[in-house]
């Protein structure tokens, strides 16, 4: 299973690394978010 996540990791490291638009969320990533209750 690691090793098929790696592979996974390694394929996908450039469209990741180029494409902005698949990174645009992490932006947020430290943001608090609140539930309402």
């Amino acid at each position: 299973m690691s090793q098929q996540m790696e592979l996974a990791v390694h394929e996908l490291y450039e469209d990741y690394k180029n494409d902005q638009e698949l990174t645009a969320f992490t932006a947020i990533d430290l943001e608090h978010f609140y539930e309402t209750k």
